[in-house]
């Protein structure tokens, strides 16, 4: 639901660690290196009021000895992009709500998708958000959304 709710790239969720996570400001730091050059950068996202509760109630989860916000069930450590826990997680959600199977990042796509139905976001604010240098590679990720995606949103709202 993080993935959904923010249009971050699945690796920036897994390298989210608490000391990027403000929950006064209601937002979160993610971090990317998919610039020339490979510069580090970051960009700043809202947390809405149901992101909010999941961040408060993992951080009462917490392991103190780790900084990550999403930790590996056994190791403890950052969860890695080809973890178990991460690998088969969407394969498992899938079967589990009966939908056809898409990608941690087919979230992503969602996400844009539906920022720019709601006609209340510019596509400059959805290149922000989504970390786009160029606007037409935001353009080029609402043109390839499938439409069978559309009925998934109500499946990852969280009560």
């Amino acid at each position: 639901s993080m993935l959904s709710m923010t249009g971050a790239r699945p690796g920036e969720i897994r390298h989210l660690t608490w000391s990027d996570v403000d929950l006064e400001r209601r937002q979160i730091k993610v971090w990317t290196r998919k610039r020339a050059g490979g510069a580090k950068e970051y960009r700043a996202l809202p947390v809405n009021d149901t992101l909010h509760g999941i961040l408060i109630r993992r951080q009462k989860k917490r392991i103190p000895e780790c900084d990550y916000v999403f930790t590996n069930p056994i190791s403890g450590g950052r969860l890695k992009k080809n973890s178990h826990a991460v690998k088969y997680m969407m394969e498992r959600l899938c079967e589990k709500a009966g939908v056809k199977p898409f990608t941690m990042y087919g979230l992503r796509h969602y996400a844009a998708h539906r920022l720019e139905s709601s006609k209340k976001a510019s596509l400059v604010q959805i290149q922000r958000l989504l970390g786009h240098q160029k606007a037409t590679t935001t353009d080029n990720y609402l043109k390839s959304i499938d439409p069978d995606l559309s009925h998934i949103g109500e499946l990852l709202d969280t009560p």
